[in-house]
């Protein structure tokens, strides 16, 4: 029996605030043919969109869809893959807009202004794929799993997975076919869309800084030639499992949690660990707690960021690798008008940079001022970094709070706003890891807070994520 659009948004409908899709329906969803997709997935051109497996049109204001998926964020029961679609298409139509910007700019000969723009396309493009890249449903990694999994020998498996990438980029060797799968996925937007893109503003760059003009035939062959190497295989993935930690010291609730840590810690094979409320070598705890565990751990690398002096040692924060650390910073975060000093870890190893953050717990002006000051470090020192960029720790912040809101401007949340905070009441989710926006971009593959045996070994809930790049 047929449902009427109607009674199926009244009655179907409650993964939203009340009235929510019946808003889209009329001012998204119900206003006539518009786009399958986004310019992202479109061959680059200068105006409108080359063809038909990727349409670009939206007879919508995108500023109405941007409140529409900002309204369903503050929904407690939205559904994460539904927040992720919005966001992703609110993403493409900027993309479209700025595409628009960068042919202004260098039909006006202005190669500065093409340039910058140029950039912005190319960040919100790693943006999209960093977003698409929280959820199962939009990561074609799992769609390659899934393919290669029909192998029964390591040269079948791979067989699959390359053909599987072949049907979502061009299809076969059809030259009207380069964009078959046309979905805003981590990894066909990183390895497939934005290296096109790139040659794309590659060309249109060297036009103007030569006074030459643009020739989209000759970009058409040489994107075809990039776009045949470009699905000839699959692209790999490296896997890492990132794990953030508030240890209240080893003795909130027993004399000494380190050895149960430890097991922790081993039996989820984390590959870094951010650790908060560490001891070295005080009169509460004579010991230096962070190699402790390093060394209870045989073989990690690691780095303590003392936040301030303590009973004749130091408090801080601290950092695990199973990586050797190639480089390691303690930076100082402003106190301005909390408790205490506050300090962040920050590693870099061959696969990432790291960082483990305990922000302040009674200042919100001190809380802001950190977040600032990170955002601004990180930007300084790693914007359009090669590797990935993770920030970790207990932020003393909610969800919904504008210490998180002020952090996602540069960082992308891969945690759940499950409850991590406390053991005893778990009420708040206080404990996050996020990526930086303005990096390598890379795909959460699972998030969890870590609630079984845990609730002796501190007051604060581990929670660990698990990504790929």
């Amino acid at each position: 029996m047929a449902v009427g659009l109607n009674r199926y948004l009244n009655y179907y409908c409650h993964s939203a605030p009340e009235g929510f899709w019946k808003d889209m329906a009329d001012s998204i969803y119900l206003r006539g043919s518009f786009s399958v997709g986004a310019l992202v997935c479109g061959r680059p051109c200068d105006e409108g969109f080359q063809h038909w497996t990727a349409v670009n049109h939206t007879p919508y204001d995108n500023a109405t869809l941007e409140r529409l998926w900002k309204r369903l964020q503050s929904s407690p029961d939205a559904s994460p893959a539904d927040l992720v679609i919005l966001e992703t298409q609110v993403l493409g139509n900027r993309f479209a807009a700025l595409r628009d910007d960068f042919v202004a700019a260098c039909r006006a000969g202005r190669e500065d202004q093409a340039h910058a723009v140029g950039e912005q396309m190319k960040q919100l493009l790693l943006e999209i794929d960093t977003l698409a890249g929280t959820r199962p449903e939009f990561r074609a990694e799992d769609w390659l799993d899934a393919a290669s999994a029909w192998g029964k020998t390591p040269e079948e498996k791979q067989y699959y997975r390359d053909n599987a990438w072949h049907l979502l980029t061009i299809w076969g060797e059809a030259p009207n076919l380069n964009d078959f799968a046309n979905r805003l996925w981590s990894g066909l937007v990183r390895d497939y869309y934005l290296p096109r893109w790139e040659l794309y503003i590659q060309w249109h760059l060297e036009c103007l800084k030569n006074g030459t003009t643009f020739d989209s035939r000759a970009f058409d062959h040489a994107c075809r030639e990039l776009e045949l190497h470009l699905a000839a295989h699959a692209p790999a993935f490296r896997e890492l499992r990132l794990m953030t930690y508030n240890v209240g010291n080893f003795s909130k609730y027993q004399d000494d949690s380190l050895p149960e840590v430890a097991r922790l810690i081993r039996e989820c094979d984390a590959s870094l660990v951010s650790l908060n409320e560490l001891d070295s070598c005080n009169r509460r705890h004579d010991t230096f707690q962070l190699q402790q565990l390093a060394d209870t751990l045989a073989g990690c690398s690691f780095h303590f960021a003392r936040a301030f002096p303590f009973a004749g040692g130091a408090y801080g924060n601290g950092v695990l690798s199973r990586e050797p650390v190639l480089q390691a910073f303690t930076l100082a975060l402003p106190q301005a008008d909390g408790a205490e000093p506050r300090s962040a870890a920050i590693v870099e190893t061959e696969s990432c940079i790291f960082a483990s953050v305990h922000l302040d717990y009674v200042g919100k002006e001190a809380r802001r001022l950190q977040v600032e000051t990170l955002n601004e470090w990180f930007q300084n020192r790693y914007g359009g970094h090669g590797k990935p960029v993770f920030l970790c720790g207990d932020l003393n912040s909610r969800p919904d709070s504008e210490i998180l809101a002020l952090l996602q401007e540069k960082w992308i949340l891969l945690s759940g706003t499950g409850p991590t905070y406390s053991t005893e009441q778990p009420r708040q989710c206080i404990d996050y890891i996020l990526a930086f926006k303005d990096a390598i971009p890379i795909r959460t593959v699972s998030s969890r807070v870590l609630t079984e045996g845990t609730a002796l070994l501190s007051d604060h809930f581990p929670v660990l994520v698990t990504v790929e790049y």
